[in-house]
């Protein structure tokens, strides 16, 4: 049996020595911490992780200017639970000079630039936003912010937005909750290329879950998202081929040409 939405497996615990240089950079975007700023929010971890990500990019002014957002993704703003950080030194507060540990609470400045993203209108930037809200990544948890921001970038036709709202609307609590309106947007996102979103539908219509069953579909959704393995994580390839061979031996060889057919004759669609 198919779970009901796919989420990427933890990796092997890392260790990650943090040398001074490294921690000069960390210093830099630091803002304040919870010993200057009681509102401070943000781990410490958080400001290592993206410093030491090789694919980690630093937000310019430039950046803020063309409204155009880099590499902020999820894994910029949130590191892995396991990767465990090891500093050589202490680092300092640039604002009140204490001591900042791994676990102390700061104020990131580039968090502060995320929020000007997402105010300038950068999608990429309000569905990051979203999730940390969303989770309660370093600010307070709060849905309804979360949809908000998940809102503003599907509302630009951006296929992230889109899923994220749908999850969010399929999650939600008391009436924040709507099926219809999330299936409409996993269709929205899946016919833009999305493959979280086709991976969503797949498993939604192999069980009937929130949708009629149908393995037709479910088989054509599963097919679209395996043809773009680079977009998935590798077991998440790997259950979608699984789920696929299930799908087989429960359809006559009749509907599985007929699904293979139509996942040949699709063609994505622009976002509007």
């Amino acid at each position: 049996m198919a779970s009901e939405f796919f989420e990427p497996a933890p990796e092997q615990s890392d260790i990650v020595l943090i040398e001074s240089a490294t921690l000069c950079e960390a210093e830099k975007m630091i803002e304040s911490c919870e010993h200057c700023n009681s509102a401070a929010t943000m781990p410490f971890e958080r400001i290592l992780h993206r410093i030491t990500d090789s694919d980690s990019k630093t937000i310019t002014n430039s950046d803020l200017k063309t409204k155009r957002s880099t590499l902020l993704d999820e894994d910029l703003v949130r590191p892995p639970f396991w990767t465990h950080y090891v500093l050589e030194g202490p680092a300092r507060c640039p604002n009140c000079r204490n001591e900042v540990l791994e676990k102390t609470l700061i104020e990131a400045v580039w968090f502060r630039d995320l929020l000007k993203l997402a105010d300038l209108g950068d999608p990429q930037a309000q569905v990051n936003l979203g999730r940390l809200y969303y989770d309660g990544l370093g600010v307070p948890q709060d849905e309804s912010e979360a949809m908000k921001w998940y809102r503003k970038a599907a509302d630009q036709g951006d296929s992230d937005g889109q899923v994220s709202l749908g999850w969010s609307l399929t999650f939600g609590k008391g009436n924040r909750q709507d099926d219809a309106h999330a299936i409409e947007l996993f269709h929205k996102a899946a016919d833009h290329g999305n493959a979280n979103a086709m991976l969503t539908l797949g498993s939604l219509y192999a069980n009937g879950n929130r949708v009629t069953q149908n393995y037709i579909k479910a088989y054509m959704w599963y097919s679209l998202a395996v043809s773009v393995p680079s977009l998935l994580w590798k077991d998440e390839v790997t259950e979608a081929r699984d789920e696929l061979a299930a799908l087989a031996a429960k359809m006559t060889t009749e509907e599985v040409e007929e699904a293979q057919r139509v996942a040949r004759d699709w063609k994505p669609t622009a976002p509007k």
